[in-house]
């Protein structure tokens, strides 16, 4: 979540991130994304366009990772009598996400492995620490359930950047079948899993596994609900743009860990994401 910054410092962090020809993840980066991903979660006319699967802005999101449409997708999808939710993953815990328009109003319960660095301190807003593939929650206790950019990373080496706990440090790729089912099970009947995950080609990084079409079918399968729609999204020079499904199938993912040097359209991490909205 971070410290408050004073203009100075936002001055200061907007020339370093200029000088490292705005590079994703140099110095300022992530002030820019914060400061750009507020900007579009307030603005009405923007998420109408992701409810509406309307074509987004030219240069919508250039050189800013898939948070530039994971999060706009999620405040589209939710409506006014969403007011429990469960955040599996805690991808939500910012304070400019969960006092945007859309989420304002809403009650968060916020679920990941091992304690954030930063707390947001609200009535509205708490912290459980779990694992997704089975958890201490309720049955039938939540009206929508996000998920985003989290499953891929279940049953992974999660000692790399998310717990110190060496029992996270796994090679059990199919347990995100595992989280489905899960999430299912706490969300009320007619409730609602948002889930986001970087899509394409299947890789598999070590900390993150890319999924591909049959993995979205299983993923489906596994939650067995009454409904599923699903949105593409696509990285490219222009920015990020709304895709068919099959434009992504060959895509790769950028992992920022590993690599030496970006592509020239600075993709930041994942080149494409799929934006399950699947109904219990």
């Amino acid at each position: 979540m971070g410290m408050k910054l004073t203009p100075k410092k936002l001055i200061r962090l907007a020339l370093y991130y200029s000088y490292n020809r705005r590079r994703p993840f140099s110095r300022g980066y992530y002030d820019h994304k914060n400061r750009f991903l507020e900007r579009s979660l307030n603005d009405r006319g923007l998420i109408t366009h992701f409810g509406g699967r309307r074509p987004l802005p030219q240069r919508y999101g250039y050189r800013v990772d898939e948070r530039a449409v994971e999060y706009p997708w999620i405040v589209s999808k939710l409506k006014g009598k969403d007011k429990l939710i469960l955040d599996a993953g805690s991808a939500l815990n910012f304070p400019f996400v969960l006092d945007s328009i859309g989420m304002r109003e809403k009650t968060f319960v916020l679920c990941t492995l091992s304690p954030e660095e930063e707390h947001y301190s609200s009535p509205r807003v708490s912290y459980i620490y779990d694992d997704l593939r089975g958890t201490m929650l309720k049955s039938g206790h939540f009206d929508v359930v996000t998920c985003i950019s989290t499953i891929e990373h279940i049953g992974l080496d999660n000692t790399k950047l998310y717990s110190g706990d060496e029992r996270y440090l796994e090679e059990q790729v199919d347990d995100y079948l595992k989280v489905v089912v899960e999430l299912r099970r706490v969300l009320k009947p007619g409730g609602k899993l948002l889930l986001t995950v970087p899509y394409g080609k299947y890789q598999n990084h070590g900390w993150l596994q890319q999924f591909d079409r049959p993995m979205i079918e299983s993923l489906v399968n596994a939650f067995d609900g009454s409904g599923c729609t699903a949105d593409y999204f696509r990285y490219q020079n222009n920015g990020w743009r709304i895709s068919a499904s099959e434009a992504c199938d060959g895509d790769e993912y950028f992992d920022f860990h590993a690599a030496t040097e970006f592509s020239e359209d600075m993709l930041a991490a994942a080149r494409s994401v799929a934006c399950l909205e699947l109904v219990k």
